[in-house]
């Protein structure tokens, strides 16, 4: 077997090996729109008893820079076809009690059956790090992998030479429940000044370590993908705010769909939905089909608030779902988060298990990474 061979040229590499066409590693262009989209659809997550894919039709660039961020895809072709793909979103965020720009890597996926899979992996991260180098390096870089991708985490934290290190830096929960069929529709009863709700949700994020700044830029580029002022609930308590979300509809740039049943889960189905539909929730969708959910963003929640402010808010919610024709619910926060407990008791519930990692990236310094103690909560729609 011949030894691969990284050769470098201006901002790509081309990875030879056995003597065929290489793979040319690039910014992603909208000439490589299409098979952007055809590897997402290509590669669910697998593992759990549902594997869920993760599309983004019928544009991949519509989902761009969504809510500030600054996005910057990698492609590598072998014979003109997009065969790994990786993503890299910039935003600020608070951690450690002050703001500092973040890299959040998301959307790696290989093409099956790719030769030299981990040989192109390593090539794509050299060319992801000089990269970001040459254009000047976030503070640091994290990600997110779903708990039961057993092989995906393996690979990760092997600490194999030329791939990046990876380190645990927080276990997220993210809750779905569904939409009660008989909640009435509505939206946000009581009017919100702005400037009121964005100084709430600005103090609330300042105690969230990789949550987002509230400005009223945020609110406006938010807008901008489908996060509307009506889209808003809040709950009060002696005529100040002391919870409030968003209902986020992102469907028209970004789609989960149900990729397969495992177990018995598959063939449990028909009486799962026999009996959800008796009780007034959705079921579950059948394989091919996309869910009909919608990010809370954000979960705001003053400190020492009542489980019933919380509850209030979640109805509230609800209700907005209904008038977006939203049939699930989804939010992400910490695996020890009380919050999660509330959500959890969400009739039909689900939970689904994923680890934050800080990454360091190949010929960069250790990110000094302060968590420790702090309330991690990056927001579902964002990720």
């Amino acid at each position: 077997m011949r030894t691969e061979e990284v050769k470098t040229t201006d901002h790509s590499l081309t990875l030879a090996a056995t003597g065929r066409a290489g793979v040319e590693f690039a910014v992603a262009t909208r000439a490589d729109e299409a098979g952007l989209r055809a590897l997402l659809r290509a590669t669910p997550t697998r593992g759990g008893p549902v594997s869920l894919g993760f599309e983004r039709e019928p544009d991949y660039f519509a989902g761009e820079n969504v809510g500030g961020a600054k996005d910057v895809t990698i492609v590598a072709r072998r014979d003109g076809r997009v065969v790994c793909m990786g993503r890299c979103s910039r935003r600020t965020v608070y951690a450690g009690g002050r703001l500092c720009e973040v890299g959040y890597l998301g959307e790696l996926r290989l093409a099956p059956g790719t030769r030299g899979g981990l040989a192109v992996l390593r090539a794509g991260y050299a060319f992801f790090a000089r990269l970001e180098a040459e254009t000047g390096a976030a503070e640091f870089y994290f990600t997110s992998v779903a708990s039961g991708n057993a092989r995906a985490r393996m690979v990760l934290e092997s600490g194999r030479v030329g791939l990046p290190k990876y380190e645990a830096m927080a276990d997220l929960t993210t809750v779905a429940w569904p939409v009660r069929r008989g909640v009435r529709s509505g939206g946000n009863e009581s009017r919100v000044e702005e400037r009121e709700l964005i100084e709430f949700l600005d103090t609330q994020a300042r105690g969230q370590a990789l949550a987002t700044p509230w400005t009223e830029e945020t609110r406006a580029v938010l807008n901008r993908h489908g996060l509307g002022a009506e889209d808003f609930c809040v709950v009060r308590r002696e005529g100040r705010i002391v919870a409030a979300g968003g209902v986020w509809d992102q469907w028209a740039w970004r789609q989960t769909v149900v990729a397969g049943y495992a177990g018995v889960t598959g063939w449990l189905r028909p009486v799962i939905n026999g009996v959800a539909k008796l009780v007034g929730r959705p079921g579950l969708p059948a394989v091919g089909e996309r869910l009909r959910q919608a990010c809370v963003h954000p979960l705001a929640v003053a400190e020492g608030a009542s489980s019933d402010v919380v509850a209030e808010l979640l109805e509230k919610l609800e209700r907005r779902a209904k008038v977006r024709g939203a049939e699930w619910l989804v939010a992400s926060v910490a695996a020890q988060d009380g919050l999660r407990t509330v959500l959890a008791r969400r009739s039909g519930a689900r939970e689904y298990a994923t680890r934050l990692y800080a990454v360091t990236l190949p010929g960069m310094g250790k990110p000094d990474v302060k968590l420790s103690g702090q309330r991690v909560r990056p927001e579902a729609g964002l990720l």
